[in-house]
């Protein structure tokens, strides 16, 4: 019994490796997630010298007055120093627009939407240098799905500010209509030179545009049967409705007979992709459903 607790893991060995170096400074840690923000917080500061690398987080920890194990407790290295800033931009952006509800609630759904997307996307200006091997990185397969779910969070956050109450079908497609515009114009900062990034506002204003009148025209097509969109959406994502609000399943999959059988291994691994993010996203719907018990009255778009 007593030689079973002292067996320790190689990550937990590194940790305790990594503080050992003064009892006082290992007291600064009340738990193993205040030490590895700490330590991800300290990696920051070297991104823009090493990149979003395993070296940026070895730096961090002698920051710290660590040992440079300490940078083997992320198990996915840079895609979670990449996840962690992420995370920390949508959730200041979170506290920016309730904290101006008030004023923000004043603006039209369109003036809204478009000020919330350029305060977040002003954030990645710091290190927009970069910025493309951190958009490479959160496409990897190990890292996507957690891109996604901090993806949709964001713009469920947006759409809550803007005023936007739904919980049927709606909510998919405004979010999936808005990621498209996100996504496009941080692509399109990526390589706009012009003073202030007023290109990519102009641009961002267009998108904007597009998706409110697509948004519109989905919204009043209500002649479409909820079966035909089923049908549509059970082929292309591997998936299918499990309720009339649009909730998707992950129980459905390919038979061995169908045309598009995983002969190859890489379309099971898309199909498990997918159907990851798309848990994702019913995680972030669940929450809005929760938050909306106390929302306050907007307009739905």
């Amino acid at each position: 019994m007593l030689r079973r607790a002292y067996r320790l893991s190689a990550s937990t060995r590194a940790i305790a490796s990594s503080v050992a170096p003064s009892s006082a400074h290992a007291c600064m840690y009340s738990d193993a997630a205040e030490l590895r923000s700490q330590l991800l917080d300290a990696a920051l500061k070297h991104v823009k010298q090493h990149g979003w690398t395993t070296a940026s987080l070895t730096a961090g920890a002698r920051d710290l007055q660590l040992s440079p194990a300490a940078a083997g407790m992320f198990s996915r290295g840079a895609g979670e120093l990449v996840e962690h800033l992420i995370r920390q931009h949508n959730k200041q952006l979170a506290q920016e627009l309730q904290s101006n509800q008030q004023e923000f609630s004043k603006l039209p759904v369109r003036q809204r939407i478009a000020i919330a997307i350029r305060k977040r996307l002003e954030m990645n200006a710091k290190y927009m240098d970069v910025w493309p091997q951190a958009l490479a990185i959160v496409a990897q397969p190990t890292n996507a799905p957690a891109a996604a779910k901090l993806l949709f969070q964001l713009l469920d956050d947006i759409w809550y500010a803007a005023g936007d109450t739904s919980t049927d079908v709606n909510w998919y497609t405004k979010r999936a209509l808005l990621a498209a515009v996100y996504t496009s114009t941080e692509l399109y900062m990526l390589t706009d030179f012009s003073p202030g990034y007023h290109d990519t506002w102009e641009q961002l204003d267009r998108r904007i545009a597009d998706v409110l009148w697509i948004g519109g025209a989905v919204r009043n097509a209500t002649a479409v049967p909820q079966q035909i969109l089923t049908a549509f959406l059970q082929p292309v994502t591997g998936t299918g409705y499990a309720s009339s609000y649009g909730s998707y399943s992950s129980s459905s999959t390919p038979s061995s007979s169908s045309s598009r059988s995983p002969a190859s291994s890489g379309w099971a691994e898309g199909s498990a992709a997918a159907d990851t993010a798309a848990a994702a996203v019913e995680t972030v719907h669940a929450a809005r459903q929760l938050r909306l018990v106390t929302t306050p009255t907007g307009m739905v778009v």
